[in-house]
């Protein structure tokens, strides 16, 4: 057992689709180490990448952004993952990989392998060419800054700082629940419903409720509004 690890809170990044994963060795792993995932199950704290038309390059794969920034955002302590998270999408370049583990390291949210190692990090591969790295390092910065960016954000909210639209609060960011109940109010009546949540994504977008960017909500935020939900009254 890593005594680091003991009592951590975390996100759980996978590759594979929910349906065909053997999630156990997680499971045990997140058990044995007492380790706080929000929620349970793939829609809140487990992100599943699996969409084989997305780039093999990390940081432009939507899924592992969305773990990122998330696990920034909420400031969970680690992104769990498991040995074949490099490999299983064939990026072989130890360049590469050195960056995300280092980014992520240096945002006190590392990447974690369930086994202690990644499994492509042993391998030899021949190395990338010039226009290659220069790509890399263009993806690095760009997530580097919207993480750095949100990490601000997120401590000014709980500072207090209003930003200049008059955003912000002393005690941090309101809840849903505080901000719209009649959404949380929706969303557990469909789940009394039995619908899934991406239908009710559809279902409350078709209402006119959005995500901030005017996006129909993600499922993991589904997720948390049912959460939210038995806070009502």
């Amino acid at each position: 057992m890593n005594q680091d690890l003991v009592g951590k809170k975390a996100v759980v990044l996978v590759r594979g689709k929910p349906e065909e994963h053997d999630n156990q060795p997680l499971l045990q792993f997140i058990d044995q180490h007492q380790i706080q995932v929000m929620g349970e199950g793939e829609e809140n704290g487990w992100f599943y990448d699996y969409r084989s038309q997305d780039s093999d390059w990390a940081f432009r794969r939507y899924e592992d952004r969305l773990a990122f920034s998330k696990g920034v955002e909420r400031e969970f302590e680690c992104i769990l993952v498991e040995p074949n998270f490099f490999f299983s999408i064939d990026q072989v370049s130890s360049f590469e990989q050195k960056l995300i583990i280092r980014m992520m390291d240096n945002f006190n949210c590392p990447l974690v392998s369930i086994t202690g190692s990644f499994d492509s990090l042993s391998f030899h591969h021949t190395a990338a060419n010039d226009d290659d790295l220069l790509d890399a390092v263009v993806s690095y910065e760009k997530l580097r800054n919207q993480l750095s960016k949100l990490r601000r954000k997120t401590l000014n909210q709980e500072k207090g700082i209003v930003d200049l639209q008059g955003r912000g609060k002393v005690s941090g960011r309101k809840s849903m629940l505080e901000s719209k109940p009649e959404l949380i109010k929706h969303v557990r009546e469909l789940k009394s419903g039995d619908y899934t949540n991406q239908e009710i994504t559809n279902i409350l977008f078709k209402m006119g409720y959005k995500n901030s960017k005017g996006n129909p909500f993600h499922r993991a935020q589904i997720t948390e509004f049912f959460r939210q939900s038995k806070g009502l009254e």
